[in-house]
């Protein structure tokens, strides 16, 4: 009996004070005007200090239809959760959904912070088509 209560004590002092480094997705589904305002992710938390985000566009999600289409210019950029949604990534211009297929990007110097919560932005700049996005990212 002494012998179990001693191992269950080891097994839960060992896994409280180990951290594990999981990768945090989130889904997202954006709606965006060309030439307006960008639509933005959930908050999500980054769970280590890798200086690189992760978007795959899907072509579905959840019974909603992405629309981007190879041509369309679409950009994206993280920014932090914070009040002033302060920008911890430079904007980056896709043209082609690729859907499925991962494509990744640098934070900003000093940006990618392990315990912090970010947010994905998305726009369709002018000059282009109204998008529809659904997809999965890691910041």
């Amino acid at each position: 009996m002494k012998k179990t209560f001693a191992l269950a004590l080891i097994v839960v002092i060992v896994l409280g004070t180990c951290t594990v480094a999981l990768a945090v997705n989130r889904d997202f589904s954006f709606v965006m005007t060309a030439g307006g305002a960008s639509d933005y992710s959930y908050a999500t938390y980054k769970s280590d200090g890798e200086n690189r985000w992760y978007v795959t566009p899907k072509s579905s999600q959840d019974g909603t239809r992405s629309n981007w289409f190879g041509g369309n210019p679409v950009r994206f950029r993280v920014r932090y959760n914070n009040n002033a949604r302060d920008a911890a990534s430079e904007l980056y211009l896709r043209r082609e959904p690729n859907y499925g297929n991962t494509f990744s990007y640098p934070y900003s110097t000093g940006c990618a912070e392990a315990g912090k919560y970010y947010r994905l932005y998305a726009d369709v700049p002018y000059g282009g088509v109204s998008t529809n996005l659904v997809g999965t990212w890691c910041p």
